[in-house]
């Protein structure tokens, strides 16, 4: 079975986003990534060299796109879609997908490809992996209703699956094979003032001017309202740096019983 890796970007440095340790993750185990890269701002282009068998593919963002972040899967898309070209003679081919906060545990490798073999054993044309929705900080997760516990993030190519909507998602899918292996999203645990604009700017890819102010209050209402849990785990070893950076723990914390108390 041949995989590859597809994903997005734009501004990775100027948003602080973990793109390089969300590459470097897909590199342990795709045979090539294809990278839709927007116009950026900043050094984003020049940290791409030290990610192996990785092809760019340049794009131009078209901000005036401003209603639910549809630029965000028209620019998955224009990934998915070259390495559909260059892989469509491999009925077997799989494309792995991650954001830029996004990353895989290595310890998951080995059962993601394994649940590949199963799911096209099954007749499934996608395969959904968890989520932790890391919040503020690298030992709290998010559980709110509206952090998504699943997500697809492997497809067959030789389907017309496609990103839509702010690319959260895939649709036309026929079957949905579910694996244990797990997404790690840490695109709200990042340095403040990145964090900051990020937010302000990714909200101009759902709203017009004349709507910003109330979405702006919106979302700060929203995250205000975050319920989290501790997270006694440990993170991907291609976001080491990055944590102990922050101060927080990248080798987890033995606990002998932890007990989660909680109400329907």
């Amino acid at each position: 079975m041949n995989l590859v890796g597809f994903t997005l970007l734009r501004n990775g440095v100027k948003y602080d986003y973990c793109f390089r340790e969300s590459l470097f993750s897909l590199a342990g185990f795709v045979s090539k990534i294809y990278l839709a890269l927007g116009d950026s701002e900043d050094d984003t282009e020049k940290l791409l060299q030290e990610i192996p068998n990785l092809k760019i593919i340049s794009t131009t963002w078209d901000m005036s796109k401003r209603e639910g972040g549809i630029i965000l899967s028209e620019q998955t898309n224009f990934a998915l879609d070259a390495a559909r070209i260059e892989n469509k003679h491999d009925a077997r081919a799989w494309g792995i997908y991650l954001q830029a906060d996004e990353v895989l545990h290595q310890d998951d490798f080995q059962l993601i490809k394994g649940d590949l073999e199963k799911a096209e054993a099954q007749g499934c044309d996608a395969l959904a992996f968890r989520y932790l929705h890391f919040w503020q900080a690298y030992d709290r997760i998010a559980i709110n209703k509206k952090w998504y516990p699943q997500e697809i993030r492997a497809l067959k190519l030789n389907t017309n699956i496609e990103s839509w909507g702010d690319a959260q998602g895939f649709r036309n899918c026929r079957k949905i094979f579910y694996s244990e292996a797990r997404v790690f999203h840490y695109g709200h645990v990042r340095e403040a003032a990145s964090y900051s604009l990020k937010k302000d700017d990714i909200l101009k890819l759902y709203h017009s001017d004349g709507k910003m102010k109330k979405y702006k209050a919106r979302e700060k209402r929203f995250d205000n309202m975050t319920e989290t849990l501790v997270y006694l785990g440990d993170h991907p070893n291609f976001m080491k740096k990055r944590v102990e950076k922050a101060g927080g723990i990248w080798e987890g914390v033995a606990r002998e019983c932890v007990h989660i108390v909680g109400s329907s």
